[in-house]
């Protein structure tokens, strides 16, 4: 149901940030402070919000494929020791026709926030379920 929303939580650990930086082939940095600017795509590893709601939904997550992420930061860059909170929202659902049949194009917005209430990033992503 577009409207289903899940709190988000995501925590700059140093730990996280230096596997993260390992996982996209960055250099190891051991005083590293500033998280690469795709992070926020782990968010799933704080707690699976986007994974719930389409579970709750009977969504089957093996037939789901990454669309597209756009992250923004009003904030500036997210920094090691942030403890980010907020929400997953399902923002849209639009079916489509592909050459293997239907497919349902499904759009998060995830707002994260530092303690202080300051919005320090955005993301929208969009998912493809295929079947």
């Amino acid at each position: 149901m577009i409207g289903d929303r899940r709190p988000a939580r995501l925590l700059v650990e140093r730990g996280k940030v230096t596997e993260f930086r390992a996982a996209v082939g960055l250099p190891h940095r051991p005083d590293v402070q500033v998280a690469p600017p795709t992070f926020p795509a782990a968010i799933e590893v704080f707690g699976p919000a986007v994974a719930s709601i389409l579970s709750d939904r009977g969504i089957d997550l093996g037939s789901v494929l990454h669309g597209t992420e756009d992250i923004t930061y009003p904030g500036g860059p997210l920094r090691v020791g942030d403890e980010l909170n907020g929400e997953v929202v399902l923002t849209g659902v639009e079916q489509r026709s592909g050459r293997s049949g239907p497919l349902q194009i499904v759009t998060f917005t995830i707002d994260l926030a530092r303690p202080d209430g300051m919005l320090a990033v955005t993301i929208r992503r969009s998912l493809v379920i295929v079947g």
